[in-house]
């Protein structure tokens, strides 16, 4: 800008003789600078009264004051008067008085129940299938399967299964299957015993 300030200037005559430098040529980009200067102060100087709030926070206009924000929702941004809060995506949320946990999308959880894990992607929670198990939590949206996890080898469990304690054995029934397990006992009158090993069982349709 100097540049072309400087380059398009005509010679001036001042008390018979002509300048375009000196004081003449600062003097004129002392006025232009400074008229820029002030215009950009202008612009990005916050109202009267404002504040500014960062992550995790909303401007309350009643209190005049930044406030977490509320249950369910975040704020990824920091700026002057930010009046509002993202919602989570349906199906997730979070309770909490905490910034920290207001800051970004990636604290939008769901919720599952032992037995239930959550899929990638997804914001619902899926019944834990066959041959693992799923010991329930708060999950937020991954691009992996979350809350899961498979039974050691030669091991087996029915859906819905909430504990490695779940994962053992099972005994072909006809057209039923007989989940074994060592630790977690369930319906006493399904107990066998292997040797000097007694197991617990849940029949399930094969």
């Amino acid at each position: 800008l100097y540049q072309i300030i400087v380059s398009n200037l005509q010679p001036l005559e001042f008390f018979g003789g002509f300048y375009y430098g000196g004081i003449m040529r600062n003097f004129f980009l002392a006025i232009v600078f400074s008229v820029m200067c002030d215009s950009v102060l202008w612009a990005w100087t916050p109202e009267p009264g404002a504040q500014f709030c960062s992550y995790g926070y909303m401007w309350d206009g009643n209190s005049e004051n930044c406030v977490v924000c509320p249950d369910n929702t975040y704020q990824d941004s920091d700026s002057w008067d930010l009046n509002f809060c993202n919602p989570c995506p349906t199906g997730t949320g979070m309770v909490s008085s905490n910034p920290a946990d207001h800051d970004s999308i990636d604290d939008c959880k769901t919720s599952c129940v032992p037995g239930y894990y959550l899929p990638a992607n997804g914001t619902s929670c899926v019944q834990c299938p066959r041959n693992s198990y799923c010991a329930g939590g708060d999950f937020g949206v991954s691009t992996a399967d979350v809350g899961i996890m498979s039974c050691p080898n030669n091991t087996y469990s029915p859906e819905g299964s909430d504990s490695a304690d779940d994962c053992g054995r099972v005994l072909h029934i006809g057209e039923y299957i007989l989940y074994l397990r060592t630790a977690k006992l369930t319906v006493p009158s399904l107990n066998v015993q292997i040797g000097n090993t007694i197991y617990y069982g849940d029949m399930f349709p094969a």
